[in-house]
């Protein structure tokens, strides 16, 4: 048979010398407020190949990362295509590689300050 003694539960778990400590509500300790840094993504702009797509690009000029604003500009291979048509006997139609788009280079830049960022020829 099993023999129980009739102490109260708190008379159980704690020894007759040993009284349990009341702790202190989390409200009376200073509430700490702990900030992360966010981590910085870092990007290597150094061999960026302009194309004929904008590219995500830091401004050398502004220091701001963005996507390229594309230009097309008048290039030596506007004036190649249409020296090409010129040589051969087609001099109605020399005219028409500088009102294409497709006969000039892209042009990229900045699309905060407007600076050059770089250029595609379009044969090159």
């Amino acid at each position: 048979m099993l023999y129980v003694d009739k102490m109260s539960t708190s008379e159980a778990m704690f020894p007759a010398s040993f009284s349990p400590v009341q702790l202190p509500l989390n409200s009376q300790y200073p509430q700490v407020n702990i900030q992360q840094e966010q981590p910085v993504a870092e990007y290597n702009f150094v061999n960026l190949a302009y194309g004929e797509l904008p590219v995500k690009s830091k401004c050398p000029s502004c220091k701001q990362v963005g996507v390229t604003v594309i230009k097309r500009q008048i290039g030596v291979s506007t004036w190649m295509v249409g020296l090409t048509l010129t040589l051969f006997c087609l001099v109605p139609c020399n005219y028409y590689p500088f009102c294409m788009p497709q006969c000039k280079d892209f042009v990229h830049h900045c699309p905060n300050c407007d600076f050059l960022l770089g250029k595609k020829a379009l044969f090159g």
